[in-house]
């Protein structure tokens, strides 16, 4: 379940608009009609494609496009109620909610917003259900402080589209992204270590393009048995943790490129 929500604000008038509605086309034509959509735009209100995500069939492709094609910036930029519409609500039996925040991000209330996407996240896993938000910067020089804030928040990867040649790419990157949750439910079982300042305090799905890394401190000895715990399409699985001393690796412990 795919919601997209885009800035129509003043600040968007011209090539950032042009590459946002780029994106969204770009990103409804890799859409399967299993899938589900919805399309959320914001400035000085807020407004909805559809009153709920709907499947992605030929005709609400269609009416899709023409709706990004008639958007138009202007007025002020007021985020926060777009983040209570595209997560507000039951998330249907079966399906994932992903949101993707379109955006130059020139507003006045980035940490507001982020602690409003935290929360709204940890709501709906209280619910059972799962959601992720992305930040998606528009045009030349978004806010990376709003867009990484938003997207660490919710639990997504913050993004970046400067010029047309970048769509494709993050488009492409986005959508494997979602597409391969490896291990869901994820938990590590500490062994009776005591840890704090452990980040993310609840440890996202695991997916195939990129790593889960999980940061915390202990005191005292150096563990011998941790385990990492979750489920694989609905079964239970265990995992040990191999655990390699700071002494024994280099600063830098792995990179990777998705």
């Amino acid at each position: 379940e795919l919601i997209f929500v885009v800035d129509v604000s003043g600040s968007m008038d011209g090539a950032p608009l042009a590459l946002a509605k780029a994106t969204l086309r770009e990103a409804l034509a890799g859409m399967r009609p299993v899938d589900t959509f919805d399309v959320v735009v914001f400035a000085g209100r807020t407004a909805r494609l559809f009153d709920a995500p709907r499947p992605a069939s030929a005709e609400h492709l269609r009416r899709a496009t023409e709706f990004i094609d008639g958007l138009a910036a202007g007025g002020g930029t007021e985020m926060a109620d777009a983040v209570q519409s595209s997560l507000h609500g039951p998330v249907a039996a079966g399906r994932h909610r992903y949101v993707f925040f379109l955006t130059d991000g020139y507003i006045g209330e980035e940490a507001a917003i982020a602690r409003g996407a935290q929360a709204l996240i940890a709501a709906q896993r209280q619910l059972g259900r799962r959601a992720r938000v992305f930040g998606v910067g528009i045009g030349a020089a978004p806010n990376s402080e709003l867009i990484t804030g938003l997207s660490r928040a919710g639990e997504g990867l913050p993004l970046y589209i400067r010029q047309s040649a970048d769509i494709a790419r993050v488009v492409n990157r986005f959508q494997r992204t979602i597409d391969a949750p490896i291990v869901t439910d994820l938990s590590v079982d500490w062994g009776g270590l005591a840890v704090d300042g452990v980040y993310p305090r609840a440890a996202p799905d695991l997916f195939a393009s990129h790593p889960l890394v999980v940061h915390g401190r202990f005191k005292g000895p150096a563990p011998t048995s941790l385990r990492l715990h979750g489920k694989v399409d609905g079964r239970a699985v265990s995992f040990p943790i191999a655990i390699t001393p700071a002494s024994e690796r280099g600063e830098e412990i792995g990179r990777a490129h998705v």
